[in-house]
């Protein structure tokens, strides 16, 4: 799978001050659509994008561990995504 470079000029997504970040296609995809949606599902996105759950489970795991995303409450809570 291709990862593209996400660097933090102009509202992309940074990682460190001053560095960048490497997502995957798909987690770019994930977070566009959590951007749009931040109240968005696992279950919705894996529909929209054609993965299963778990999947997508994995790739959320990734972003959250690579500084890009945060859940914000359980179950009825919703996503940041962190600039």
């Amino acid at each position: 799978m291709e990862k593209e470079e996400i660097s933090d000029d102009g509202g992309s997504i940074g990682g460190s001050i001053g560095g960048s970040m490497e997502l995957t296609d798909r987690q770019a995809e994930i977070l566009l659509m959590i951007r749009k949606n931040n109240m968005i599902s696992y279950r919705a996105i894996a529909e929209a994008i054609g993965i299963n759950d778990s999947a997508v489970k994995k790739h959320l795991n990734a972003l959250k561990e690579k500084g890009a995303l945060k859940r914000v409450g359980g179950t009825r809570g919703h996503w940041e995504v962190l600039d």
